[in-house]
């Protein structure tokens, strides 16, 4: 059977993606756990929002990442990056929308915190169900 195997480029800037990436997010964890408790304890409102937006610079780099892959992909890869991103757009903005209009009926606040979660774990499945439609 025929094998369509991925150029060296391509492998390359693959692999230092997923490196950076996964860095990216180590830094993440390791800030909120270390960042978000001290908030409390800060008096300076300053540094309260520094110490609370610190998680945020690792998350910055990890976006600049995906967007540096992105460039590598060719037009199929980006199409399928791009219909699972329109789709994890919609899915999350219905759903956050109708979760509001729920709170008013007395069901539990959403934290907005939860949103960029729930987002990325959306794009994951949109992602998987839209490149095996490509298959």
């Amino acid at each position: 059977m025929f094998e369509i195997r991925p150029d060296p480029l391509f492998r390359a800037a693959m692999r230092r993606y997923v490196i950076r990436f996964n860095l990216a997010m180590a830094a993440y964890a390791l800030l909120i756990v270390m960042c978000l408790p001290w908030v409390k304890r800060v008096d300076w409102v300053l540094g309260k929002i520094a110490l609370a937006l610190l998680p945020l610079l690792p998350v910055a780099y990890a976006v600049r990442e995906l967007v540096r892959v992105i460039g590598v992909f060719d037009e199929l890869q980006r199409r399928i990056q791009f219909e699972a991103i329109a789709v994890s757009s919609l899915i999350t903005c219905f759903g956050t929308l109708a979760w509001g209009l729920l709170e008013k009926a007395g069901l539990p606040v959403l934290p907005v915190v939860l949103v960029t979660p729930l987002f990325c774990g959306i794009y994951g499945i949109a992602l998987v169900v839209i490149s095996r439609r490509y298959r």
